[in-house]
Parts: C-alpha cells; structure tokens; sequence
C-alpha cells in the first residue's frame, strides 16, 4: 500500500467514526426530548445508543486509532529504514536474554520485561528493530522501593562492524540497581575520562573512546530532549533505550488528515542513532569488507619486511 493510498483509507475510516459518533451523539439528543413524551422510549433509546457505542464506535476508533499509529511509524518515525514491517500489538517483540546482552540495564529474569507495538526494518542492508518496552528490576533490601521500573523505547541497529562492549549512561538514569556494580557484574569496568553527567562502562578504553567521539552529537541534542537514553554497543550491534518515551499516538480526529501529519516524525532519536551508526561504520575498509572497528591499522608483510631490513 503506497503512502498516498493510505492516506486516503485513514481518511475514510476518520470520516465514518465521527459519523458514528454523531449518530451516537444524536440518538442521546433525542432520548433527552423523549422523556418529555415517554420515558419508556427514553430509556430504550439510551441502551440502544449505548450498545452502540460499545460495540460499534469504540471498535471503529481503536481499529483507527491502530491504523493511524501502524501508518505514523512507517512513513514517520521509520522514514530512513527500507522494507518497514510495523506490529501494533507485538508481546514479545524483546526477551529478558536479549535485553541481558546488551546489558542497558537489570531487568527481572521473570516478567522483567514487557513490549508493546514494534517496528522492523532494514538501514543500508543492515536489521533495525524498535519497540516499546518497559523493563522491571529488583532493587537492593535497604531501598525505600522494592522494585525499580522504567517505560520507554528500545532501538537497535545492527552495525557494519565490531566493537568492545561499552555502555554509556547518563548519571540521570543511576540509582541503587543502575550502578557501577552491575555494569562491573557484566564485566566491564568504569571508564575515567567519561564526559560530564555520563557515566561509561567498557571492556576497551580506546573503544569507548571512539564511541564518545562519535556519539558527541548525539549527547548534544539529548541534552535539549525530555527523554534520557542509555547507549550501549557491543560486537556488530548498537542499541538504545530512550525513557521515559512512548510510541503511543494522539490520533487526530477533527480538522484534515494531511500527508505532513502523516510523515511528522514522532522519534527523531532512530534517526540520531542512524547517523551515529554511519559514523561508526567509517571503520569499515573501503574494499567494502567489515573490519573490527577497535581494530589497530595492520602492518603489511612488505612493510615488515622492510622494517625488519
């Protein structure tokens, strides 16, 4: 379905639903003069319009409401990807295990995690994935509250090349379970030169480095969002999970249902990773051929054997 074909069926769907709507509206209306006749056909008048509603009206606005979020993030939020395949209802779009890989944050290893609508697709032949989730962890004994729980956005991009696994967290985000201790429990340990208000676990100095160099912008516009990101890279893959965030939709139902609506980006954080995964991807060799990106430039045999002249 092209984008202005879908256009066009949101149009429909949001024309009938606010004639259901006005049928509903009516019929309420006209129950109200009723009683002045007989309240009897009052009554009936008010079940029948509200068996309607119930079962008709909210059907059509949540269909709509689905379609217009479904539509919103393939040609809005997943304008840069190619091949977008969108889930508006997608319960286990993340594991507990996926989400332990990359080591964001703890999560319970039962109900630890949780996922709603999720959207797929592919960034110069590389696999995409965002979803929104919310994650659950155990804090310690001495904690006012039991449990720790964030609700945000998790995006990951795979990446052309590989890296040492490093997390970088804005100190925001820390408290008695988002610490130093599990991020070392992961094996990785803190890196001195982090930048101000960030906090940087890795396995490799020089790779968490680079990632600060090339993350720079990133952090830059994070600074002016109202959401925090904790970004992780580890082998062939960078992620990130943006809260508090939502890709719940207000679902314009009154004035026209424009194309610029439609393509109104509602998470301009995927293009930011889109282009910090560009930048990581300038380690790949110009052959074409992926190298590791905390690689150190190769020496060629005919150079040592020089050297060793």
């Amino acid at each position: 379905m092209t984008e202005q074909t879908t256009l066009q069926d949101l149009t429909r769907r949001r024309i009938a639903l606010i004639a259901a709507y006005a049928v509903t509206v009516a019929a309420y209306a006209a129950a109200i003069l009723l009683i002045l006749v007989d309240l009897r056909y009052a009554v009936a008048v008010v079940n029948v319009a509200t068996l309607f509603y119930l079962l008709v009206v909210r059907r059509m606005d949540k269909r709509y409401e689905l379609a217009f979020a479904n539509a919103s993030m393939r040609y809005g939020c997943g304008h840069c990807l190619q091949d977008v395949a969108v889930k508006t209802k997608a319960r286990d779009a993340l594991s507990h295990a996926q989400a332990e890989q990359m080591s964001l944050l703890p999560t319970r290893e039962a109900g630890g995690v949780a996922t709603s609508m999720e959207m797929t697709g592919r960034l110069d032949g590389r696999s995409v994935k965002v979803c929104e989730a919310a994650f659950c962890y155990d804090l310690p004994a001495g904690s006012r509250q039991k449990i720790g729980l964030k609700n945000g956005v998790w995006m990951e991009l795979e990446l052309p090349g590989t890296a040492a696994h490093t997390v970088l967290v804005p100190e925001t985000a820390l408290d008695e379970a988002v610490c130093a201790g599990y991020y070392e429990g992961k094996g990785l340990h803190s890196f001195a030169k982090a930048p101000r208000g960030w906090a940087v676990f890795t396995e490799n100095d020089l790779d968490a480095a680079r990632l600060l160099c090339k993350s720079e912008s990133l952090r830059q516009k994070l600074e002016t969002s109202q959401s925090s990101m904790i970004l992780a890279v580890k082998g062939s893959r960078l992620a990130a999970y943006s809260f508090p965030r939502s890709l719940s939709f207000t679902t314009p139902l009154l004035g026209q249902l424009t194309q610029e609506i439609l393509e109104w980006d509602r998470l301009p954080e995927l293009g930011w990773l889109a282009e910090l995964s560009a930048m990581l991807g300038c380690h790949t060799a110009k052959n074409g051929q992926t190298v590791t990106l905390n690689a150190s430039p190769s020496v060629t045999p005919s150079k040592k054997r020089t050297n060793n002249r």
